[in-house]
């Protein structure tokens, strides 16, 4: 479950690096925000993922989301604002953010009251959580979210090239793996 995320993310990363600006920033709010419209299934997520509130990029119930791929101190700033104003902070970033976030949450005495999650792994716990655990769920969940994202990116993003084609997704098994190929400006999962 968690390798179509880093592919999606992979690919985001090469493109930035050719100078599409902010490609993995921008794909991670995407990610999170389909994940969230995904678990929720209701309106309970803000409609735009690019900044749907002062306070972070997502607002859930009392839970802040902040979602990046650097987390710095400005992030933890917020993070402690948040506290302070009665909010639950979580922070989603990149595996190698982690690390970075609990330091820096920890040098400001938060490190206990700041969720902080990898981004492949808070998808793919949703992803398993949302297809009961079993086999043969995983494609079809893994169809429906990929799905999702994109509707998020058609809506909200001004860059198509974001999307994901999904033509089939074959990390069910160990001798299965997804692959990314561009296709026509688009994440291509196949064989």
């Amino acid at each position: 479950m968690r390798t179509p995320v880093r592919d999606i993310i992979q690919h985001a990363a090469l493109r930035q690096e050719v100078g599409a600006a902010r490609q993995v920033d921008r794909t991670l709010r995407c990610l999170v925000h389909a994940t969230l419209v995904s678990v929720l299934r209701s309106s309970e997520v803000a409609d735009d993922p690019r900044c749907c509130t002062p306070l972070a990029d997502f607002l859930v119930g009392d839970v802040t989301l902040h979602v990046t791929p650097s987390p710095g101190e400005f992030i933890v700033a917020k993070c402690r604002d948040n506290l302070k104003d009665g909010f639950r902070p979580m922070l989603v970033t990149l595996e190698k953010g982690v690390l970075v976030a609990e330091g820096l949450a920890e040098n400001v005495g938060l490190h206990d009251q700041v969720d902080i999650f990898d981004i492949e792994q808070f998808v793919a716990h949703h992803l398993h959580k949302l297809q009961g655990f079993a086999a043969d769920g995983r494609e079809s969940a893994i169809g429906l979210f990929i799905a999702r994202y994109n509707e998020i990116i058609q809506e909200f993003e001004a860059d198509p090239t974001l999307m994901v084609e999904l033509t089939t997704v074959k990390r069910l098994s160990p001798a299965r793996r997804a692959h990314i190929k561009p296709n026509a400006g688009h994440k291509n999962f196949s064989e």
